[in-house]
């Protein structure tokens, strides 16, 4: 583990508390003032509003980039070594019933005016996604430095046989 949580205990699997209950989510400035802003943080600060390392990709939790984050691991001093508005705590799929969603993100920089990231998730139930992203826009710490442009839902058919028919799935 980090240095900072070597010592971490399990803490009971408990629901993190809301940090500040019934605030509403920060209105965001606009895109490259947020890159901005976030990269402005200190190293520290930006991976625990992330909860992995800015680095290495390491959950704060973890050792290694592809470890799951612990989201109840605890510092000796009780803290959660993951803070409770991380973006990997209320990502978790540790809140969904563990339903995973498969996610890639794109980062892509095309001058000062146009940076961002494109994010790509796949998932059984399009409402999982609803519920996580419910969580973020309420809680996570990095909200302040986002500014959503679009989204899109679409249905990807099953993969079939290789005598198959795609979609055949879908009537059988």
């Amino acid at each position: 583990m980090r240095p900072a949580a070597q010592q971490a205990r399990r803490a009971p699997a408990a629901v993190h508390e809301d940090p500040q209950p019934g605030k509403r989510p920060f209105t965001p400035p606009s895109g490259s003032e947020a890159i901005t802003g976030f990269a402005a943080l200190p190293e520290g600060r930006r991976d625990r509003v992330i909860g992995r390392g800015a680095r290495d990709g390491v959950p704060l939790s973890g050792t290694a980039g592809h470890d799951e984050p612990d989201i109840y691991a605890k510092n000796p001093d009780g803290s959660y070594v993951i803070p409770a508005t991380a973006h990997v705590c209320l990502a978790s799929p540790r809140f969904d019933g563990g339903a995973r969603m498969l996610r890639r993100s794109y980062s892509y920089d095309d001058g000062p005016t146009d940076r961002g990231l494109l994010f790509c998730a796949f998932m059984r139930d399009p409402a999982q996604f609803t519920r996580v992203r419910n969580r973020l826009a309420a809680r996570d710490a990095l909200t302040p430095f986002l500014q959503h442009r679009a989204s899109a839902v679409a249905d990807v058919l099953p993969g079939t046989a290789p005598a198959g028919t795609l979609g055949e799935q879908l009537w059988t």
